[in-house]
C-alpha cells in the first residue's frame, strides 16, 4: 500500500499543484493530517521544495474542541502560529478536502457558530500575513482517503486499503494524463471558437434540457493558470465547463448520482426548468427539495454547466465515490447556484460588486453540483458561425 500512496501523492504534486524546484508548499487538510504529512515528507526531496508548511485544519478535532465550550483565551492558545512565507510569490497550497457526504460534523459545528467565528477571527489575527495572501496563491483541492471515508463508502474503516486502490484509479499514469490534458485543451479551444449560443442535452435516463450561453461565457478546463503558473484547482478534473445565461434553462434534468447539500443527501432527483428557473425539485429527500426551492437560498438557477465524456477514469469506475470533487467527473453535470467568475468575460469590478446578475450570471452563496450525464448523454450546440454542432454523442466526444 505504501507504493500506491507514494504514486498518488507524486501525481498530486507533479500535476495537481505543478510543484517546481524552489517552490514553497503549504499542505493543509480538513481531516487528520498525519498520514498526508508522512507521505509528503517521503517524497519532498525529489521536488526541491524551498519551504514546507503543514497546516492542520482537522474538522473533527475542531468539533471536539468547540464542544468543550472553550473560553476565548483557550481559543487563542489553540490557534496555530504559522511561520512567515520565505517566498510568497512562489508558494503553492495543497488542500485535502473531505466532502463529508453525511455532513455529520459540519452540522454539529454549525451549533457552535459563535465560538467558530471567534476561532476564525483569532486565527486570522494570528496569521494575518498568511491568510491575507491565501487567495493569491495556486490552491489545489484534492481528496485523501481516510477511515471515515472508507466506512461511508465501503462499509468499514478496515476497508481503507480498498479505498486507496479505488481512488488511485481516478488518476491514470503519466503519459495517459498528459494526453487527456492535451485533448481537453484542444476541445476547450474549439468550443470557445464556435461561439455557442445554446446547448441541448439528452439522456435515456430522462434529461431533456436546453440552455443558452451568454456572449460573455468562457469555456474552461483544468489545468488553469495563475501568475503564469499552470496548475489544477480541482485534481483530478476531466470536465470542460462554463457558466451559462442563468435566465434561459428550459426542460427537465434527471440527476443520477448521489449528491449532498448542507447535510441533506440525495441519491437521485428530477428537476424542471422554465425561463431559467427551477420550478420543481423532486428527490428521495424532501428536506433537500425544500432547500433547493427556497428562494432565500438562491439555488433555483444554473450557475455552471459541464461536459464530461464516459471515457474518463472516474466514469469508467461506474460507481459513486462519495466525493463531489470526484463524482462530478463521472458525467455531464450542472450546478445550481453561483456562477463561476473565471468563466465570465467581465471586468473584475463588476464581478466584485456582485453585479453579474445584470449580465445573466447567477449570484449565490451556494454551488450545488448535480450529475445527470449517463452513457447515453448527447449534447448538441447551436452556434453563431457553424450552425448546429454535435459535441457529445452517447457519451463520446464528437468535436
Amino acid at each position: 500500500m505504501k507504493k500506491i500512496i507514494e504514486e498518488y501523492i507524486n501525481k498530486v504534486l507533479e500535476f495537481g499543484c505543478n510543484i517546481q524546484n524552489g517552490d514553497s508548499l503549504v499542505v493543509t487538510s480538513m481531516m487528520n493530517i498525519d498520514e498526508l504529512k508522512k507521505a509528503v515528507l517521503e517524497v519532498k526531496d525529489k521536488y526541491g521544495i524551498n519551504q514546507l508548511i503543514f497546516l492542520d485544519q482537522d474538522r473533527i478535532k475542531l468539533y471536539k474542541f468547540l464542544k468543550s465550550n472553550p473560553k476565548e483565551e483557550e481559543i487563542k492558545q489553540y490557534v496555530q502560529h504559522l511561520p512567515k512565507l520565505k517566498d510568497p510569490h512562489r508558494t503553492k497550497i495543497l488542500y485535502a478536502i473531505d466532502d463529508d457526504y453525511s455532513s455529520s460534523y459540519r452540522n454539529i459545528i454549525d451549533n457552535y457558530k459563535k465560538l467558530y467565528g471567534i476561532y476564525d477571527h483569532e486565527d486570522y489575527q494570528t496569521n494575518k500575513e498568511f491568510w491575507s495572501t491565501f487567495n493569491e496563491k495556486c490552491v489545489t483541492l484534492f481528496t485523501w482517503p481516510d477511515e471515515h471515508w472508507a466506512k461511508s463508502l465501503l462499509g468499514s474503516e478496515d476497508d481503507l486499503d480498498k479505498l486507496w486502490l479505488l481512488i488511485n484509479q481516478t488518476i491514470p499514469d503519466r503519459s495517459e494524463l498528459l494526453d487527456i490534458i492535451k485533448h481537453h485543451k484542444e476541445i476547450r479551444r474549439k468550443m470557445n471558437e464556435l461561439a455557442i449560443k445554446n446547448l441541448h442535452f439528452y439522456t435515456q435516463s430522462g434529461t431533456d434540457l436546453s440552455i443558452g450561453l451568454s456572449d460573455k461565457s468562457i469555456w474552461l478546463s483544468e489545468p488553469t493558470t495563475l501568475n503564469e503558473c499552470e496548475y489544477f484547482y480541482n485534481f483530478p478534473s476531466y470536465e470542460i465547463y462554463t457558466s451559462p445565461d442563468c435566465n434561459t434553462a428550459e426542460g427537465k434534468v434527471s440527476v443520477i448520482k448521489p449528491s449532498h447539500l448542507d447535510g441533506k443527501k440525495i441519491n437521485y432527483a428530477n428537476l424542471k426548468f422554465e425561463k431559467g428557473k427551477c420550478v420543481s425539485a423532486e428527490s428521495d429527500n424532501e428536506k433537500w427539495n425544500q432547500t433547493v426551492m427556497n428562494e432565500n437560498n438562491h439555488l433555483t438557477r444554473i450557475g455552471e454547466i459541464a461536459l464530461v465524456s464516459k471515457k474518463t477514469p472516474i466514469a469508467k469506475l461506474n460507481r459513486p465515490l462519495n466525493s463531489l470533487l470526484l463524482d462530478e467527473n463521472s458525467g455531464c453535470h450542472l450546478a445550481l447556484g453561483n456562477s463561476i467568475d473565471k468563466c465570465i468575460d467581465l471586468p473584475e469590478s463588476i464581478l466584485n460588486e456582485g453585479k453579474k446578475m445584470d449580465y445573466g450570471f447567477y449570484n449565490s452563496s451556494h454551488h450545488q453540483d448535480l450529475v445527470f450525464g449517463d452513457d447515453s448523454v448527447t449534447v448538441e450546440a447551436e452556434t453563431s458561425n457553424s450552425g448546429k454542432k454535435l459535441l457529445l454523442e452517447n457519451g463520446r466526444w464528437k468535436i
